[in-house]
C-alpha cells in the first residue's frame, strides 16, 4: 500500500467515526445547569434525619471533599424522606470521567454508615456510576 493510500485510508476511518460517534475536536457543549446526585439517608425505622454531615473520600487521590456541613437545609425533604445531596459539580474535577471509587460517609447525631460509590464525568457534569439509592444509618 503506497503512503497516499494509507493517508486516505486514515482520513475515511476518522471521518466515519466522527459521523458515527460524534467523536471530534471540538469541546463538548455544557449546559449551566448545576448537577447534584443525592440519596435518601434514612434511621434503621426508615425515618429521615435531619442535620445530616456528608463527607466523600476518593479512594485513587485520599481527597476528602467536604459535601455538607450539617444544616438542616442541606436536608432536602422529599414525601417525607430525607435526601441528601452525596457528590455535585462542584467536585467534578475530583474524579475521572471514566469514574472513581468514591466512600461516602453520612452521619448524624453520632451515628454514621459509609457506602462505595463510583462517580464519574460525562465531560461536563458527574455522573453515579455505581452505588446505592438509599443509605440507612444504624
Amino acid at each position: 500500500m503506497t503512503t497516499s493510500m494509507h493517508g486516505a485510508r486514515l482520513i475515511a476511518v476518522t471521518g466515519l467515526c466522527a459521523a458515527l460517534t460524534g467523536c471530534g475536536t471540538e469541546p463538548p457543549v455544557c449546559t449551566a445547569v448545576f448537577e447534584a446526585i443525592a440519596a435518601t439517608v434514612v434511621n434503621g425505622a426508615a425515618q429521615p434525619l435531619n442535620g445530616l454531615t456528608v463527607t466523600d473520600t476518593v479512594r485513587r487521590t485520599g481527597a476528602v471533599l467536604q459535601v455538607s456541613a450539617g444544616s438542616v437545609a442541606d436536608t432536602l425533604p422529599a414525601n417525607s424522606i430525607g435526601r441528601v445531596v452525596i457528590f455535585s459539580d462542584a467536585f467534578l474535577q475530583a474524579v475521572l470521567p471514566t469514574g472513581d471509587e468514591v466512600i461516602v460517609v453520612a452521619a448524624a447525631g453520632g451515628r454514621h454508615i459509609s457506602g462505595p460509590y463510583r462517580f464519574g464525568s460525562d465531560g461536563c457534569h458527574v455522573q453515579k456510576l455505581a452505588g446505592a439509592d438509599t443509605l440507612v444509618v444504624p
